[in-house]
């Protein structure tokens, strides 16, 4: 009797990388996820205090790749925008356009925030988008996700673990809070080295079938199909 309740209580422990695995496929999933999201840069070391800011966005991602981004960017940028009516993507990066087809960008960019967060994810997938591919590569290649842990003081409500963002093969360093239920995140921590600064995102709202207008995926008039 002893070992099979042994045995019960081992398979029924909850896994890092399974938890990390229902927290993506429930934000991939979503027949129309909004994100509305704050998020505070800190220098962690003197002489960078142009990395101190704090800054609101909103990420949509609905059925059919549609999509619409607004990322702010650190200082007097502009925010970068992503906006995909089904067909077509458009990417604006400090000032700079990029257009191509939107097929498996829906994803990409869902993926990309449960990895990285509103700002960062949306950041590595704006500067991808920016280096024109022929095609989008995979989000688990582009940023894989490593050393996948509870944190000791909140097990049940926290994961920490490391991403790579992008291209660059910057590594980061993530805590991020999540509901148990619904597995959908409420907070992330994440630190970066290069330059050293924490990132603070909180989500003040996470809608899986949101009602958002079709007007919302209209692309700028300079990308619009002819």
């Amino acid at each position: 009797m002893i070992p099979t309740l042994f045995l019960l209580f081992v398979v029924q422990q909850p896994d890092p990388l399974d938890t990390f695995r229902k927290i993506e496929e429930s934000l991939n999933k979503a027949p129309c996820l909004r994100v509305g999201f704050t998020y505070q840069s800190v220098a962690l070391k003197e002489g960078l205090e142009d990395l101190r800011g704090d800054a609101s966005g909103t990420l949509v991602v609905k059925e059919g790749d549609r999509l619409r981004a607004v990322i702010p960017l650190p200082g007097k940028l502009p925010p970068a925008t992503l906006v995909a009516d089904g067909e077509r993507l458009s990417c604006t990066w400090r000032g700079l356009q990029r257009s191509r087809t939107c097929a498996g960008s829906g994803k990409w960019l869902s993926s990309a925030f449960a990895r990285a967060g509103a700002y960062r994810g949306g950041s590595c997938f704006a500067l991808l988008l920016m280096k024109a591919p022929k095609e989008l590569p995979d989000v688990g290649q582009e940023m894989p996700v490593t050393d996948l842990a509870f944190a000791e003081s909140e097990k049940d409500k926290t994961l920490t673990y490391s991403v790579t963002l992008g291209a660059g093969h910057e590594s980061a360093r993530i805590q991020l809070w999540y509901d148990p239920i619904t597995f959908l995140p409420t907070k992330r921590v994440i630190w970066l080295k290069n330059p050293e600064h924490r990132i603070t995102e909180t989500y003040s709202e996470i809608s899986l079938n949101a009602d958002v207008a079709a007007d919302q995926f209209a692309l700028p008039a300079a990308v619009s199909p002819k």
